[in-house]
């Protein structure tokens, strides 16, 4: 079945702009799991928008892009009975259907967006798990300035309102890595290693199925 879904993003301007084009950047398939009679839809969004500056006072030659990473969630009603399987694509990607500036106080600009979504979600009578859906992640642990591998950095995915993580990984003598533990869901991620600051990122989306390649940079 299809389900399209609209969501509202307010997002902060610095001065007024006119919109001259907008691109959403997704994962490939947003994260999905049942809750209850619900079946829950999460993603992060990155909100890529064209611009041109509206003030006078700006110089002809000035960025015309902005970009705002924002967080998607969003539910419709379970009615099918257990066990089934449900794999959940974006049949269209996100686009934009307004935006408009407003001005909330001096100084104050906010962009208003709505931005329409269709997802393709279907059913299928299935009591074992996918083997091919097991996520899998591999990449490098490199210095950030040198580019050079580091080995014995230990890669750590957390979920939200746990203190320990759900899988751990340490980089081998070339930097590389290796997950093949973790299930869908969305993680933060911390990279560690003694001689470096550790590195965080946040709301970080595996997706089932996925075959994801990331590199993590790591300053001193």
């Amino acid at each position: 079945m299809f389900k399209t879904f609209q969501k509202k993003f307010t997002l902060p301007l610095e001065t007024k702009i006119t919109v001259l084009g907008l691109r959403v950047e997704t994962s490939n398939a947003p994260y999905h799991q049942v809750i209850g009679k619900k079946l829950i839809f999460e993603d992060l969004w990155k909100i890529q928008i064209a611009c041109s500056s509206c003030q006078e006072e700006t110089p002809a030659i000035v960025p015309g892009f902005l970009e705002f990473e924002r967080f998607w969630k969003e539910e419709c009603e379970w009615t099918s009975g257990f066990p089934r399987e449900v794999t959940v694509a974006y049949h269209q990607k996100p686009r934009n259907l307004s935006a408009h500036v407003i001005y909330q106080r001096e100084q104050d600009l906010r962009l208003h967006l709505t931005l329409e979504t269709i997802l393709l979600i279907d059913f299928a009578e299935n009591e074992e798990p996918r083997k091919d859906s097991h996520p899998t992640l591999k990449g490098a642990v490199l210095d950030a300035y040198r580019l050079v591998p580091l080995s014995q950095a230990i890669i750590e995915f957390y979920q939200k309102g746990n203190d320990s993580p759900v899988a751990k990984v340490a980089s081998d003598s070339k930097g590389r890595y290796l997950c093949e533990e973790i299930i869908p869901g969305i993680y933060d991620v911390k990279v560690k290693h003694p001689r470096y600051l550790p590195l965080i990122i946040k709301n970080y989306i595996v997706a089932a199925g996925d075959d994801k390649s990331q590199d993590f940079l790591l300053r001193r």
